[in-house]
């Protein structure tokens, strides 16, 4: 299965996105890798999932992409990323969580053009 492998300095992760349309195969894939879910997900247009203690993320989008779905999952991804590295969603965090989501969504927008 390809995967773009996108590696962020801030906090030395990775963030691979899967690059296939079928989700049943991108399920299969990040189910043998140890990943679980719950539910069908078969109306999925996106997800984010990691492995606990596991500083790498995956991230799948449906096609066609859409701006609404990479945002949608960007804030799951931010939201992960920043809890995983100890830093809670709070007045005085807000500007983390502003500029790490804005770094994601771009980086997906200008991949797909979008």
């Amino acid at each position: 299965m390809k995967n773009k492998v996108f590696c962020e300095q801030i906090f030395d992760i990775k963030v691979f996105l899967i690059l296939e349309k079928d989700f049943s195969k991108v399920r299969k894939y990040l189910e043998k890798r140890g990943h679980i879910f719950d539910g069908d997900l078969n109306d999925a247009e996106g997800i984010v999932s990691s492995l606990e203690g596991i500083n790498e993320w995956y991230i799948w989008f449906k096609k066609p992409i859409v701006r609404k779905t990479i945002i949608h999952e960007c804030t799951h991804l931010t939201r992960q990323i920043l809890n995983y590295n100890g830093i809670d969603f709070s007045d005085d965090q807000d500007e983390v969580l502003s500029y790490y989501m804005e770094y994601w969504t771009e980086l997906f927008f200008k991949f797909y053009k979008l």
